[in-house]
């Protein structure tokens, strides 16, 4: 009886092999899907969701906190730059998305939540909020981040500033 079995072989891929299929240039703004982390703790790591960001054609849109820049950099492995928006006023900027016919979503992380693969795709311009610890609700604590990739209920804090 010989070792091979009846399905595909295994090809791995030489480093210039990989290299070649990768875009040659970052992507531009698509104006469509934003991560919004708009209140980040000092220290966070938004290099992560800067990554997640690349990957599926979404912007990012951060404060003009001083330790920002360091927040993106630590975690971020991109080779090319992401398309980042900064904006100094996070709840102005978040009133003119909405004015202009964007859905704003308020996320968190939550056992109870909907995973993020049962969401439907976004068919506006939408942005994803991500509430941290310092958002404009007082800072209330989180729940632990057990529900690593699920969406959870929109985020109170924001509709008293968003209502028309």
């Amino acid at each position: 009886m010989s070792g091979r079995s009846g399905g595909p072989a295994i090809r791995t891929r030489t480093r210039e092999e990989l290299r070649r299929t990768r875009r040659p240039r970052a992507h531009s703004c698509w104006d469509h899907l934003y991560a919004a982390p708009l209140w980040p703790l000092h220290g966070a790591n938004l290099g992560t969701l800067a990554r997640t960001c690349d990957a599926v054609g979404a912007c990012l849109t951060v404060p003009r906190f001083p330790w920002v820049p360091e927040a993106l950099a630590r975690g971020n492995t991109l080779r090319k730059p992401l398309c980042t928006h900064w904006t100094g006023d996070p709840l102005g900027w978040l009133a003119r998305q909405r004015e202009r016919g964007a859905r704003i979503v308020g996320v968190e992380l939550a056992d109870e939540a909907v995973r993020l693969a049962d969401l439907p795709p976004a068919r506006q311009p939408t942005v994803m909020v991500r509430r941290m610890r310092g958002d404009p609700d007082g800072g209330q604590r989180l729940q632990p981040q057990r529900g690593r990739g699920r969406v959870a209920r929109p985020v109170q804090a924001l509709r008293p500033a968003l209502t028309p």
